[in-house]
């Protein structure tokens, strides 16, 4: 009887010194895998944290360091959901203003990169990869300005220069605005005269033919005055117009007479200096010259006009008044 007393009071010992020994060893482990964690080491305490069977936190802390983990990748956006979800647990609350801010700079560092090769895009004429690139980046510095940009140039580029042209014009200087206002012009202008030489042409066949209908209809289309631009401003010329008495345009006046063509300073009438047409003495053409007025507007095309200048020939502008003088042309047909 003893002897059964002895060996159930051996057993119940050696039972409870076995369960002690399981306790302290979990609590060494969890100790070590949470000091693994706190040094950075999270693979490593994760491992030994799930082979504790949810020991006091290891749970949590297996969701803490593999939040860090995603961190110390740069995803920050796990990093922090995971770190939201612990409710403050270690230094969730640190490691989420942390990773806020670690995103916000590679997010902005991420569109600067787009941005720079969407600008690069657009200056070689990849205008499609650039506006996609750029409407990723909803209002990101000038994007919005830079769509409308590259968009004009593309129509510039596909011959359609008033939509480029009046798109560019919106950009109020923005980039190259003011030089590919002024090249566009340009083109139009010529290739609105290849267009007018080619029905002209056409209809002097149709008149050489009998198609006397047909030639007339053409060149009456001919007739209209264009509304020449300013090469250096972005003011509205207005409409084209029908007149058949008109003045020239910058674009015509530099057409037709040369800079230093002495045809180009203009000798007042008497009438016209009777009207109060300025006039002075050129010494370079030998006689009095006075300044003319072309029909292009000037910096205001509300209150100011171009004009060529009598001493030098030189294009400028100025407030609409009465002291200039006009060179009129006249459009008549001859047959």
């Amino acid at each position: 009887m003893r002897f059964k007393k002895l060996c159930a009071l051996l057993l119940a010992v050696v039972l409870t010194l076995g369960l002690c020994s399981c306790s302290i060893g979990k609590k060494g482990k969890y100790e070590k895998a949470v000091d693994a964690v706190r040094n950075g080491r999270y693979q490593e305490a994760i491992e030994s944290l799930e082979s504790l069977d949810g020991y006091e936190d290891s749970a949590k802390y297996i969701t803490y360091a593999r939040a860090l983990q995603a961190g110390d990748s740069g995803d920050y956006e796990t990093a922090i959901k995971a770190l939201e979800a612990l409710n403050g647990f270690e230094k969730s609350a640190v490691y989420i203003t942390s990773y806020t801010t670690l995103a916000y700079e590679a997010e902005q560092a991420r569109m600067k990169n787009v941005y720079n090769q969407a600008i690069a895009d657009v200056k070689s004429g990849n205008y499609d990869a650039a506006i996609a690139a750029f409407e990723t980046l909803n209002d990101y510095e000038d994007s919005g300005k830079y769509i409308a940009y590259a968009r004009a140039l593309q129509a510039g580029d596909s011959g359609d220069y008033e939509t480029a042209i009046k798109a560019l014009e919106a950009l109020n200087g923005f980039e190259k605005s003011a030089v590919y206002i002024t090249s566009y012009t340009t083109l139009a202008y010529e290739a609105e005269q290849a267009r007018m030489k080619s029905v002209y042409n056409q209809a002097i066949a149709d008149v050489k033919s009998g198609n006397y209908d047909a030639a007339i209809a053409a060149f009456e289309t001919l007739n209209d005055v264009s509304a020449d631009k300013n090469p250096e401003y972005d003011t509205n010329p207005g409409n084209a117009t029908k007149d058949k008495v008109f003045l020239l345009s910058i674009v015509e006046a530099n057409k037709y007479f040369e800079s230093d063509d002495d045809t180009r300073m203009c000798t007042p009438t008497d009438y016209a200096t009777q009207q109060g047409a300025q006039r002075g003495f050129n010494n370079k053409v030998g006689r009095n010259v006075c300044w003319w007025w072309l029909r292009s507007p000037g910096g205001t095309s509300n209150i100011s006009a171009a004009y060529v200048g009598g001493y030098d020939g030189s294009i400028s502008g100025c407030n609409v008044r009465s002291d200039g003088a006009i060179r009129p042309c006249v459009r008549v047909r001859l047959f």
